[in-house]
């Protein structure tokens, strides 16, 4: 996710302002799988996403199966009403 942010962040910023989309919408979908990242920790993605939220207004939603997705999303920053659990 982490990465993810960066690159598209840094991709809009190549543009000229009038071709920067007004919104932006990250929508995680998992199934909880594979979260070991030796990149970036919780707490820095929790950043990136604050950054991102307060700055550039963009959207953040969490979706993810087989698991408790609010208390997963909640670990990084994610919003409780932007988080959705669903079974696989």
């Amino acid at each position: 996710m982490a990465r993810l942010i960066k690159d598209v962040g840094e991709d809009l910023e190549k543009l000229n302002e009038d071709e920067r989309p007004e919104r932006v919408l990250f929508v995680t979908i998992t199934d909880g799988e594979e979260n070991a990242s030796r990149e970036y920790t919780n707490e820095m993605l929790k950043e990136l996403i604050k950054e991102q939220e307060d700055v550039y207004s963009w959207n953040f939603t969490y979706i993810g199966a087989n698991q408790d997705a609010f208390n997963s999303a909640s670990k990084f920053g994610g919003r409780y009403d932007k988080s959705l659990n669903y079974t696989a």
